[in-house]
């Protein structure tokens, strides 16, 4: 019986250097969106939020209290930007020529887009907690530590699709060497 999702191997070595990096950076960061991102502290009782948790919020109750953590639904498009990452990957290992012009920009703006995101929510526990003026303790997680890393290789990845695509540009607008003058052109030749 036949898979019907492609060969995993075949598509990987059709994609450029830079899909090579994007591709499982983007993967990285998807799945590290559902692991553990912070763990907050706060008289004793512990709350541990993953990027799931972030979209949709979380509620905990201890024994002496009850808190809830509102969810923010911008925090989603950091994980859009992975599956998205992981499309245009995939895209390109099937077409080829037909997506160049999105492999190395939308990748490096998905990236720069989920960086982005990520790095607001930190900077925003960082600042609720010190806000409301509790003793308030942030420790990052392997999660928010896996977004980080796959959306910085994703980012390098476009970059390398970009320098190749600038690269392919160049060579294709270099004069033929049959068109350039002769290295043996003499001042009467020339005129």
């Amino acid at each position: 019986m036949k898979s019907v999702l492609p060969n995993i191997e075949s598509v990987f070595s059709k994609l450029s250097k830079g899909y090579k990096i994007a591709s499982p950076g983007a993967g990285v960061a998807v799945l590290s969106f559902f692991l553990p991102w912070f763990l907050v502290s706060c008289g004793g009782a512990e709350i541990s939020l993953s990027g799931w948790d972030l979209v949709v919020g979380k509620s905990v109750r201890s024994d002496f209290m009850q808190s809830s953590f509102s969810g923010s639904p911008i925090v989603f498009v950091a994980l859009l930007a992975g599956v998205s990452i992981l499309a245009l990957a995939l895209l390109s290992a099937r077409r080829g020529q037909l997506v160049k012009v999105l492999d190395g920009g939308a990748v490096c703006g998905l990236s720069s887009l989920a960086l982005l995101i990520v790095l607001l929510v930190m900077a925003g526990l960082e600042s609720q907690a010190t806000e409301e003026g509790l003793m308030v303790a942030v420790d990052y997680q392997i999660g928010l530590w896996g977004v980080l890393f796959g959306y910085l290789a994703s980012f390098v990845g476009g970059l390398l699709n970009l320098l190749s695509r600038a690269t392919v540009t160049q060579a294709h607008s270099l004069p033929s060497p049959a068109s350039l003058p002769s290295a043996h052109a003499t001042n009467h030749d020339v005129f």
